[in-house]
């Protein structure tokens, strides 16, 4: 039963992602600029996650929380910057390849990296496994095909004799 719940609460989990990227690809589509989708969707990002801290905070569930040391675990600190660069360069894709493309291209990315670290580690592979990512990336080549360029309404490009 935890194992479906789980389930569910990943797939609930991945499709307001979806929505978020969205929403992202919508943004520079009409402000032209996905660093604006990037900020709008960090500083709604912090407004969350401190409202969360605080009500933590307020019921004591942080007592005795710590903060890693810069010094000695720079790299967990890497979670933020390179979140942003996620996020501008998805809703970059969402605006010119559309939602779809880019959760594809993602998913596919996801998987040729799991599969090139299970045969790193002791894990190891099943066939069935290398047939879903091989599908998974015959259909990102097919789906990625160039497409015409979407263009944005803009008043110049609206006849002005109608």
């Amino acid at each position: 039963m935890t194992s479906v719940v789980v389930g569910l609460g990943l797939f609930v989990s991945g499709a307001v992602l979806v929505v978020q990227q969205a929403g992202n690809g919508s943004v520079t589509a009409v402000v032209g600029d996905p660093v604006v989708a990037g900020l709008t969707s960090a500083a709604g990002g912090t407004a969350g996650i401190t409202v969360l801290l605080g009500a933590a905070a307020v019921a004591g569930r942080l007592d005795g929380v710590a903060l890693p040391d810069p010094a000695s675990s720079w790299y967990v600190y890497l979670g933020g910057p390179l979140g942003a660069v996620i996020t501008i360069a998805a809703a970059w894709a969402v605006a010119h390849l559309g939602t779809f493309v880019l959760t594809l291209a993602v998913v596919g990315g996801q998987m040729l990296t799991a599969v090139a670290l299970d045969l790193a580690g002791a894990v190891g592979l099943a066939w069935p496994t290398v047939v879903a990512t091989a599908m998974i990336g015959a259909a990102t080549v097919l789906a990625v095909q160039r497409q015409a360029p979407r263009r944005a309404i803009t008043s110049t490009s609206v006849d002005a004799s109608t």
